[in-house]
């Protein structure tokens, strides 16, 4: 009889022991995250495979930037900065968390879709090239708001120094090279060089904002026409509205036309006068 008991206890051992073993085997398999602070923590993980994963404020310009963080969950808090927070102005600040009305807006940022043209020119007609014949006076003064009989139609002005002219389909009329000159806020010009002909204009920029632009420059100069000799003085004017999204077409097309200034456009409204 004992010894069927000591039989039954040591197959008892046995199999204690062989059952421990199965459980440590299967601890020792169980992989997963098995750091206490990540978001997928596996209580049962007993080996650490690498797949813990961190949520958390990953911008390091943040005051709760987490190093840690592997996956970014908007919880992100800023100092606060003022400054201008609209892209398309000059002194845009990308830190900035509160707009402090502080935009400077530039031509450049979208395009610019011309609505309205205006000449006001004096012109004094003379018999001779030397201008001592007197013959006539007159004064002009134009508007035009139709957008196919404009002169520039569309405008967009690059960082990189260029500029583009485009009609009303937004295909390519004229290129040409910018620079800006601004000294305070008393003067403001663009001087454009055409890329065809080198022809140069300067523009005054009467007023330049987040929504319009205003240009002007001077007309002056002295023209034969069926043996009288026009001298004419006085500006052209342009206004713009900003297309903040910019062209959606840019084909290279040219139709060798240079919009900057139709003289023979102004050449005839002064006969009609």
């Amino acid at each position: 009889m004992k010894k069927i008991i000591y039989t039954f206890l040591a197959l008892s051992i046995v199999f204690a022991a062989c059952k421990k073993e199965d459980e440590i085997i299967t601890q020792t398999v169980l992989n997963g995250c098995t750091d206490e602070n990540a978001n997928n923590f596996n209580t049962n993980a007993t080996n650490d495979d690498g797949s813990c994963i961190y949520a958390g404020c990953m911008d390091s310009n943040a005051t709760n930037y987490n190093s840690l963080a592997t996956i970014e969950d908007s919880s992100c808090t800023y100092p606060i900065v003022s400054g201008c927070m609209d892209s398309i102005a000059f002194n845009y600040n990308l830190l900035a968390t509160i707009d402090d009305r502080s935009c400077d807006y530039r031509v450049t940022g979208g395009k610019w879709i011309q609505f309205s043209e205006s000449i006001d020119v004096t012109v004094i007609v003379w018999a001779d090239e030397n201008q001592t014949q007197f013959i006539d006076s007159m004064s002009i003064s134009e508007y035009e708001s139709d957008t196919d009989s404009m002169n520039i139609q569309q405008l967009k002005f690059f960082i990189d120094g260029n500029v583009k002219t485009y009609d009303t389909q937004a295909t390519l009329t004229n290129e040409a090279t910018w620079t800006e000159y601004q000294e305070g806020t008393l003067s403001h010009s663009i001087t454009i060089i055409d890329a065809l002909d080198g022809e140069q204009i300067i523009f005054n920029v009467d007023n330049v904002n987040e929504e319009e632009l205003y240009l002007n420059n001077d007309l002056d100069g002295f023209e034969e026409d069926d043996g009288v000799w026009l001298e004419f003085q006085g500006k052209q004017y342009f206004s713009f509205d900003r297309d903040k999204n910019g062209f959606t077409n840019n084909t290279n097309q040219r139709i060798g036309k240079n919009t900057w200034l139709d003289k023979t456009k102004l050449m005839n409204s002064l006969k009609q006068k």
